[in-house]
């Protein structure tokens, strides 16, 4: 058995497998990016990868997934695979298998995070014992958090996405009465997600009167996911019901953000994660994001000792489902190179 580690992210777009030295998860020995949608089983890409490198069995193998961990057995979200931790163990003569929720495995990477690989929101005043809230914002929207005691974080993963959508505008009220038509519940992850982008989009354009440029909307219209080009629209300034739409959307997601690190006491601070925050940060930087974090009644004045950052590494997931790997095998976040 070798003394290395496999870690993947495991997405229903795309997944990343990786080889470690047990000593160090910051940097892979090798990497490999494949796309999820052509195979039919996760076992086919892990022995794609071992196979290109010749590897021996690694000691632990840890997975981030996105879906709920169930007796390490998980179906992703969004892909026809389903995972199970003993199953891999036994399939590819691995020492230790953990399965980690993607949020919970963002949630493990926090406390290994450099400065270049976060952005700082709002500096806040960080209490460095205090819990950490973290939301992913991609397809979908993702929550989890972080408690740090006298030895090690620990990371805990959450559904809190699928907790009710509260609007806290008029407009956000006649939103949140839009999709009641479509949804019978409508979680915070209906309003706030990729998903959910299109869907404001399309409620400024049909209910509030929004008017869309004729070559942006035929964009829209064309596009298998309309998201990117919202985003882009807004980005470049070439369609203000996107800028109008991405807006609102950073508006529900600072909400959801104050609702999170009240409920924690998230004096650690809130970190926003996924494939949309890195790409919106004008969005989160502008005054309209602040205000609406900062909008809780008598508590406003605890958000403002909040701080608030956005993770812009791409590889944090990956990290994280290595580190919990480590932490299975009894080792410390600390003591594992980062």
């Amino acid at each position: 058995m070798s003394r290395t580690l496999l870690a993947g992210d495991v997405g229903g777009t795309k997944t990343t497998l990786a080889l470690y030295d047990t000593e160090d998860v910051r940097v892979p020995r090798v990497a490999r990016t494949y796309d999820s949608r052509t195979v039919e089983r996760f076992d086919s890409l892990v022995d794609a990868f071992l196979g290109e490198f010749g590897a021996a069995p690694p000691a632990v193998a840890s997975f981030a997934v996105a879906g709920p961990i169930v007796e390490q057995s998980v179906r992703i979200t969004n892909l026809p695979w389903g995972l199970s931790g003993p199953d891999l163990a036994s399939r590819f003569h691995f020492g230790r298998v953990s399965l980690v929720n993607d949020v919970e495995a963002l949630a493990w990477a926090i406390s290994a995070l450099r400065p270049e690989e976060v952005d700082i929101i709002q500096k806040g005043q960080a209490d460095p014992t205090g819990p950490i809230g973290v939301l992913a914002l991609g397809t979908g929207l993702g929550e989890g958090y972080l408690t740090r005691g006298p030895e090690a974080p620990r990371a805990h993963p959450s559904e809190g996405g699928h907790a009710d959508f509260a609007p806290t505008t008029p407009q956000q009220t006649r939103l949140l009465e839009n999709l009641w038509r479509e949804h019978k519940h409508v979680s915070v992850e209906r309003a706030c997600s990729g998903i959910g982008l299109s869907k404001i989009h399309r409620f400024l354009v049909t209910e509030e009167g929004w008017a869309e440029d004729s070559a942006v909307g035929a964009e829209i219209a064309a596009a298998a996911d309309p998201t990117p080009v919202v985003v882009q629209a807004a980005l470049e300034g070439r369609s203000a019901v996107c800028h109008e739409a991405v807006a609102l959307l950073c508006d529900i997601l600072a909400a959801e953000a104050g609702n999170l690190a009240l409920r924690l006491l998230s004096t650690g601070g809130i970190f926003l994660g996924g494939g949309i925050p890195p790409r919106v940060l004008p969005f989160l930087r502008a005054s309209r994001f602040h205000e609406a974090f900062l909008a809780k009644g008598r508590f406003s004045p605890f958000l403002e000792r909040v701080p608030v950052l956005v993770v812009v590494s791409p590889q944090a997931v990956l990290w994280g489902a290595a580190l919990r790997g480590m932490v299975s095998e009894g080792d410390s976040p600390n003591r594992v190179g980062i």
